[in-house]
């Protein structure tokens, strides 16, 4: 009996593994992911999260930044578009998020959780700790190099 729950335990984390795979993979190493999660979006904190993300697009365009908003049983991408309720599911099983909580979640370009918040993210946080990345270090560096070449 023990062998069968812990062998059931391991496939449902691979199962989660697997959605969070698929869900992430068509950003990976293209863009860092900021996964929003909120009970509803008329959650102050999270009115109070988006409201700052707005206050600088060109910071989180410049560090390839993609937010992604999380409610209980709705959700949109980056782009406006509506996320199925069986990949919100999904999300919130990989992520360990339960539907009432308020989780900011940083994904790499590599696809790992770099970093999780269970408060407000002030856009100064967020950036001190994506710029300290090695990727992020690479990029601000072959940028400068690009920089000098244009002069």
């Amino acid at each position: 009996m023990v062998k069968y729950s812990l062998l059931l335990v391991l496939l449902t984390q691979s199962v989660n593994m697997i959605a969070q795979h698929q869900t992430i993979k068509k950003h990976q190493w293209q863009h860092r992911l900021l996964l929003v999660f909120a009970p509803s979006a008329t959650d102050p904190t999270w009115k109070a999260q988006l409201a700052l993300l707005d206050t600088d697009s060109i910071g989180l365009k410049e560090r390839d930044i993609l937010v992604y908003q999380i409610f209980e049983k709705t959700g949109t991408s980056f782009d406006g578009k509506s996320l199925p309720i069986k990949m919100i599911e999904e999300i919130r099983a990989a992520y360990r998020v339960e539907e009432e909580e308020f989780v900011v979640v940083l994904i790499g370009k590599d696809g790992g959780e770099k970093w999780r918040s269970l408060e407000l993210v002030s856009l100064e946080k967020l950036y001190n700790i994506i710029d300290v990345m090695p990727m992020r270090i690479q990029e601000i560096q072959h940028q400068k190099k690009k920089g000098r070449h244009q002069k």
